[in-house]
């Protein structure tokens, strides 16, 4: 090889002679400090392994719970809409029911008014008669009279519907 700075061609040398292998040391005799920090990382590996499978074991229990109690609740809520629809159906015919028996004592009240109204037009036109044909006023306690119709009428709207409660007519002074 020719060497830039001097221009002289240097020869090659020979390989150096080898140092004569040497077996490597015996395990038992030099100190095993790898072995140890394996050995710890080891155990914290399988620890943290350990940990692991008791956390999966305690939320799978613990999602099994949840599960549990979803089901539960769901259970609840149909339960609750049947009951829902039971009571609406109840609710609609007593509804039906009431709505039936209003209309009846209006009708009970509409026939009361016209026969009282009309009752009371024959008082009035057999009153004006009598003034008119005697000339002098009849000696007839009208507000008896108006009691007596008032009691009739009870009576007649009661014999037509029995299980109508008790009607009370009360007359203004």
């Amino acid at each position: 090889m020719t060497t830039p700075a001097t221009g002289n061609s240097q020869r090659r040398q020979p390989p150096m002679p080898q140092a004569p292998s040497m077996p490597p040391p015996s395990a038992a005799n030099r100190p095993n400090v790898q072995d140890a920090t394996y050995a710890e990382e080891a155990a914290r590996v399988h620890q943290r392994h350990l940990d692991m499978a008791a956390e999966i074991t305690r939320l799978t229990i613990e999602l099994e719970e949840w599960r549990r109690r979803a089901l539960a609740a769901e259970e609840d809520v149909k339960r609750g809409e049947r009951r829902e629809l039971t009571l609406q159906s109840q609710v609609d015919t007593r509804n039906t029911q009431l709505t039936q028996e209003r209309d009846l004592f209006k009708e009970t009240v509409v026939k009361l008014s016209t026969q009282f109204g009309t009752a009371a037009s024959i008082i009035l036109d057999a009153h004006k008669l009598m003034d008119e044909v005697l000339g002098q006023k009849p000696k007839v306690n009208l507000e008896s009279l108006a009691n007596e119709i008032d009691r009739s009428a009870v009576e007649k709207a009661w014999s037509e519907n029995p299980t109508a409660p008790h009607l009370t007519i009360t007359r203004e002074s």
